[in-house]
């Protein structure tokens, strides 16, 4: 089955699944849930792993509330900050715990990277060094982070896209946040670390042709109808030029993860004091 997408020109949508990184925000919302459960027929799709982190915590609403009933700083976004929002995200949380205790995951084709390699759900043929790179695309940015609950699951998040190098990142935009033609809150992250984050503009052509094949995949799913309710959808793409640069350094075994590595260890032995972010850039827009 095909697509046309302009004239003259179409898609087959039987071709390699797209990876897809899930924005924690996004997986918290009010669609998160349904978009795992209708797009991973189609795409596959990734979790961060602190997100199952949140989850695992039962206290994380009562170390949460000093921030999600916070003022919003002017011109910040609201997502998140109210104590409306944040009943609704304990039920979701909730309904993610029982989603990953009575099924199989894999069947949804959602996967995500755990603690080490035995504790990840990749899918078949994947790399295994996709772990180490990932763990040291995550912890160079560690020190960016300081008591945003949030940032941690966004540094995931983040450094997964990375990681998996084709993926892209769906986060998504609150109606007020649109209407004040704000950013999604995980590209504004993004920029409080130095990543410039770039909207594209709607006039874009390749922009343009993901657009439509990833309408086709809403309308496939059954997902569109979540757009005449408020969903706005965004799609990011990182570019991370460093990130083609990371290997697993010598000392480095399926059985030790980065966390028990030092980052100045290996620069040292690469001579240099290395930035792996250095240049990296983001790249949205909306579906």
């Amino acid at each position: 089955m095909s697509a046309t997408l302009l004239p003259d020109f179409s898609i087959n949508l039987h071709q390699r699944r797209w990876s897809c990184v899930l924005d924690p925000n996004l997986a918290l919302s009010d669609y998160g849930l349904l978009l795992v459960k209708q797009l991973g027929r189609f795409l596959e799709l990734w979790i961060a792993r602190e997100f199952w982190h949140l989850i695992d915590n039962s206290d994380v609403f009562e170390r949460w509330r000093p921030w999600l009933e916070a003022s919003p700083e002017k011109g910040k976004s609201s997502s998140l900050l109210t104590p409306e929002l944040s009943a609704q995200t304990r039920r979701t949380l909730r309904e993610w715990e029982r989603l990953r205790l009575e099924t199989d995951l894999g069947n949804h084709h959602l996967f995500w990277i755990g603690d080490g390699l035995g504790e990840s759900l990749l899918p078949k043929e994947t790399d295994s060094s996709l772990v180490s790179r990932w763990e040291w695309l995550a912890r160079s940015l560690d020190r960016q982070i300081h008591t945003d609950l949030l940032g941690y699951a966004f540094r995931d998040a983040i450094a997964l896209s990375a990681a998996l190098g084709s993926a892209f990142i769906l986060t998504h935009r609150s109606p007020e946040d649109r209407a004040r033609n704000l950013p999604p809150v995980i590209c504004s992250t993004l920029e409080s670390w130095g990543i410039n984050c770039q909207e594209i503009d709607q006039q874009d052509a390749i922009a343009a042709l993901e657009r439509e094949q990833l309408r086709q995949l809403f309308i496939q799913s059954g997902v569109s109808k979540l757009l005449w309710m408020g969903f706005h959808p965004v799609v990011l793409h990182l570019v991370v030029p460093e990130a083609i640069r990371i290997d697993p350094p010598p000392t480095w075994s399926e059985d030790i993860s980065a966390s028990e590595l030092e980052l100045d260890d290996w620069s040292e032995t690469r001579g240099e004091k290395f930035d792996f972010w250095r240049g990296a850039r983001g790249f949205w827009y909306e579906i």
